[in-house]
């Protein structure tokens, strides 16, 4: 069986609520160098329709989460397909920037809180926006 990019996500989800990080940064690693297969591209991540709410909640803050950290890879020149890009040619043709499917933005915020660790700090990210509190995506920057 081939995997996917829900299969991908769902695994990122599993680690981030185990707070195994670096499993977190390995798994972004592997989705964002899929970037040749176009059912690997984001705005292409299908609508799991999750039934649970904070789940399906937890999954597009990922997916929009994800969409941010390979913006910022581009940006360095990082391509998906491992070719690496100058800033000089960067200046001259930017890179086409990722966008999260239309699913995924219309997910709205929990009624409630939903902490996902000790930590009550409040970072302005889409686990914030959805009102998921100690969610780190900081292990999706990576290089």
């Amino acid at each position: 069986m081939r995997d996917t990019p829900l299969c991908s996500i769902y695994r990122i989800y599993e680690y981030m609520c185990a707070n195994i990080h670096d499993q977190v940064q390995y798994e972004t690693e592997y989705f964002y160098y899929h970037g040749d297969d176009p059912r690997w591209a984001m705005e292409n991540v299908p609508d799991p329709q999750d039934e649970d709410e904070e789940r399906y909640a937890f999954v597009a803050s990922i997916v929009e989460a994800l969409v941010a950290s390979f913006n910022w890879r581009l940006s360095l020149g990082l391509q998906r397909d491992r070719s690496h890009r100058s800033f000089a040619e960067m200046d001259t043709n930017p890179p086409q920037r990722v966008c999260a499917p239309d699913w995924a933005t219309a997910v709205p915020p929990l009624p409630v809180s939903l902490v996902i660790s000790g930590t009550t700090q409040r970072r302005k990210t889409p686990f914030e926006a959805r009102n998921i509190i100690g969610a780190i995506n900081g292990h999706m920057y990576t290089v």
